[in-house]
Parts: C-alpha cells; structure tokens; sequence
C-alpha cells in the first residue's frame, strides 16, 4: 500500500528537519517494492545534490539495532555500507525511519557467478571484522555493546527450537510430508553444533538482494535483523544460489585477512553445512505449519525448498 501525498508531505517535512540546511527537491518517490517503507529522494544545498533513501523500520526494536551499527559500529568496519545521514519519527508519533546514503548501484544479481562472490566477500568481510570488535568487547562488563540500556541481541533468542521440535513431531503424523522420527532430534543436535563457532557479527538476512553493486565492489545494507551468533546462521542463506564450493573462497580470503583467524577449508565447510541445516529447518517448520493450518503452498514451492531441505537434515543427520 502506497503512501498517500499528505504523508510524503509530512515525510519530506521531518526530513529537512533532520538534515539541517539541505533541502527536497521535489517529492520523495516510492519503490515499487513496499512503497510504503521505502522512498528516494534528491536532497539539494548551495548548489550541491545528494540522493538519500528514506526507509521505514519494521518496528522500534529493529530501528535501534540498525541506526547503532550505522552510528558507532559500521563506519569503523572495512566492509562497505551506506552513509546515515539521520533518523526521524513520523508525525503519527509510531513510525520510525531512518535517511541513508543512496549508493547508486545495482543490486547483486543472484544468478552471476561473479556477483555472488563479490557478495561472499563483503560478507566475509563483515565477520571477520565482527569477531576482532567482539573481542575488543571483552573488558567490559556485559560484554556485549550496550545501547539504549539493551544489548545486541543474541541469536540463539531467535531459535525456537522447542517450536521446531513440536512442527517436527506432528509433521512425522502426515505421511505425504516424509519425515524421518531421526529428524525429531535435528534442532537440539543443530544447536549444540552452532555454539561451538565463534561468535561474530551477522548480517541477518543474507539474501543477495542485500547486496549493491558500485564500482566493483559490494555495499550491504538493511541491518534490521543484525544480532550476534555463529557464522553458520549468515552462510546458510549466503549460499542458497552458489554453484560450487569456488564460490566460497572470496569469503574464506576476506575472513582470513580482516579477522586475522586461518580458518581451515574443512571448518569452512562445516559452517556452510550446519547452515544449511538451519536454512532446512527453518523451511520445514513453515512448510508444515502451513499444512497443519490448511493452507499448503504449491507443489512447485514444496519441489524448491521443502524437498530439498528435508533431504538436507537427513544428509546431515546420516553423513
């Protein structure tokens, strides 16, 4: 649903506000994807022109994530993102945006080679940078950076394994959704998996699309959903279009010479599995949701992810 004008007005508004001395050109249009969270639009001062994206936060605990990375962890970190030029609450006194710098790029395309590792890289990137910050953390006293008097969140307060478990078991009672009683036991054995990587900082939702292109190089952007976890949780996603395992080295190169860390190719691997497996359960839990609720999805989705994950959790399971 579109923004109506009188909210673009109030947008445009609380916008000059924020960004002191610059001023709209003209309204701010939307996307044609969610153009009720994003808009573009060409801020102008003495002359100068800069474009800016506004985007709408999915709610306040997201928005605190995003703008804290943006103001005091991302700008010190090798990896590419964009600028914060400011945050804003709309005149409803419920939405929450933030303004950031438009790249004026092309999204990753998911199905080139080369984009794709160019993507692996930043990502790989991000985490080695993101194990050396957490390290720099341990001196203090909860460890992990405070702000707004909460921490980063966790991962593992993301995993609802419990959820998982019970989707799993009431699943194994419809025949045509072939689960394995051995898969009742995936969730806990993929947990204890994950909390023996290190910890570092994840991106959150690693769909390429997240990735723009600008001269070469990869910006990632939308950290709504950042937490701290296991590499795994980033990679599972990261790897969903890769062809073959070359694709996995930009990543192995950044890690290594960012975090300083010379992961073996075996523990690499590992990584990519369990994540994998984590992609997998997650699939299969709503896949049976949906049934259990009557709603089941098409047999073309059902061939593309749910097939292939339960044929993932059961290679893992049985290696």
């Amino acid at each position: 649903m579109e923004l109506t004008s009188e909210q673009i007005d109030e947008i445009s508004d609380a916008v000059q506000r924020v960004v002191v001395g610059w001023e709209i050109s003209s309204p701010p249009q939307p996307f044609t994807w969610a153009p009720d969270r994003h808009l573009r639009a060409c801020l102008v001062k003495n002359g100068r022109t800069r474009n800016v994206i506004l985007r709408r936060s999915w709610a306040p605990k997201n928005f605190e994530i995003e703008t804290f990375l943006y103001r005091s962890v991302l700008p010190n970190f090798s990896v590419r993102t964009p600028v914060l030029w400011g945050t804003f609450v709309a005149d409803d006194g419920q939405s929450l945006w933030i303004i950031l710098e438009d790249v004026d790029g092309r999204t990753v395309r998911s199905d080139d080679p080369e984009d794709r590792k160019k993507f692996m890289a930043a990502l790989g990137q991000l985490h080695g940078q993101g194990i050396r910050w957490l390290e720099g953390q341990k001196d203090s006293i909860d460890f992990l950076p405070r702000f707004d008097d909460a921490s980063l969140p966790y991962a593992g307060k993301f995993l609802p394994i419990r959820l998982w478990v019970e989707r799993l078991a009431r699943g194994i009672e419809i025949p045509s959704l072939e689960i394995k009683p051995c898969l009742l036991s995936f969730p806990q054995w993929l947990l204890a998996q994950l909390v023996r990587q290190p910890m570092t900082l994840l991106h959150g939702d690693t769909d390429v699309s997240n990735g723009i292109i600008v001269d070469n190089e990869v910006f990632l952007i939308d950290f709504e959903r950042a937490c701290i976890g296991p590499p795994s949780l980033d990679l599972g996603k990261a790897v969903e279009w890769a062809e073959s395992l070359d694709e996995l080295e930009p990543y192995h190169s950044c890690f290594r010479e960012v975090s300083g860390k010379d992961i073996p190719v075996s523990v690499l691997r590992e990584w990519i599995d369990l994540g994998q497996g984590y992609n997998s359960l997650y699939w299969v839990s709503y896949y049976v949701e949906r049934i259990l609720e009557g709603n089941p999805l098409d047999l073309e989705w059902r061939e593309r992810y749910y097939e292939p994950a339960i044929k993932t959790m059961c290679r893992l399971c049985n290696p």
